[in-house]
């Protein structure tokens, strides 16, 4: 899992940046949507710490080098330990507000606004996800790993007994579970914030310190409306790229409706993905063998 979250930082520019245990092997296999960075975490998530803390948001180069050309179309200079790729959590709506922020931050070798890899020719370049990787391999190019997937999460445990009782109807029993986990990932009173506070979240820098705790409660009023909709939300910033998506949006019957509307590179998905195909070798099996309409799901043959 350490592998597959990476982008692929190493191909922006050789000179300064190369493949590091620190920034892992990049697979590039699993992208966020547009939504996971614009969406998903909302209106909270200059007040959500996991928004900042998910994330590798910028790359400092290993290599230094004259005269790099940048984004911004300007030449800099880069020493190692200089911010050589930085990824703005910002989702800039027009060309004139992107080309103005390209050039506020033309210090930077490589600066990416979200919106600059939406189209998919850009899959390869995005904020990669933290919580697989594993600078502890004894290579770059080491496969092996030792944080492969999550086996039990206590928050999830948290999740689940939410859902169970706004299931019911509880919603104050749901929300008390729900500030439990928002509670651990509110900024604490002398937790130093990321740049990112008051530079692109619109944060007082006088803040910068302080605790988030109270932005992050919830109560039953904010979670009673659309409840299935918002427990698959809270999992989604609790969870983000731990396999389990799919069953959820799934069991919840959200799979297709979330995926149309939420994700712009899926829109081939159909009704009858709803269940997986029956493994052909499963099939072959079979004996005597039968109709292939009365073994395998609707939709795959």
């Amino acid at each position: 899992m350490h592998l597959y979250h990476v982008p692929q930082y190493d191909a922006v520019n050789t000179k300064i940046l190369q493949r590091s245990l620190d920034y892992g092997r990049p697979y590039r296999r699993v992208r966020p949507t547009p939504y996971v960075y614009n969406g998903l975490f909302g209106a909270t998530r200059k007040y959500d710490s996991r928004f900042a803390k998910s994330f590798v948001w910028g790359y400092l180069a290993n290599l230094a080098a004259t005269g790099i050309k940048t984004l911004a179309g300007n030449s800099v200079d880069v020493k190692v330990g200089d911010t050589a790729l930085y990824f703005s959590p910002v989702y800039y709506n027009s060309t004139a507000d992107l080309n103005a922020a390209m050039q506020a931050n033309k210090q930077y070798p490589y600066f990416l606004p979200l919106n600059t890899y939406q189209p998919y020719s850009y899959n390869f370049l995005f904020p990669g996800l933290k919580k697989y990787l594993d600078p502890s391999r004894p290579t770059t190019n080491e496969t092996n790993g030792t944080r492969d997937w999550m086996v039990m999460r206590y928050g999830e445990t948290l999740l689940f007994l939410a859902e169970a009782y706004g299931r019911k109807g509880n919603f104050d029993k749901a929300a008390s579970y729900i500030n439990q986990i928002r509670q651990r990932a509110a900024y604490k009173d002398g937790e130093a914030k990321t740049t990112q506070w008051w530079t692109f979240e619109g944060g007082d820098f006088n803040d910068r310190s302080k605790s988030t705790a109270a932005q992050m409660t919830v109560t039953s009023a904010d979670i009673s409306g659309d409840f299935v909709n918002y427990i698959l939300e809270e999992r989604g910033r609790e969870m983000l790229g731990e396999l389990n998506r799919w069953e959820d949006l799934d069991r919840c019957e959200k799979l297709v409706e979330r995926v149309k509307k939420y994700n712009p590179g899926a829109q081939n998905i159909r009704d009858y993905h709803t269940l997986r195909p029956i493994p052909q070798t499963f099939i072959d099996r079979l004996s005597p063998q039968q109709p292939v309409a009365d073994v395998q799901n609707p939709g795959y043959y």
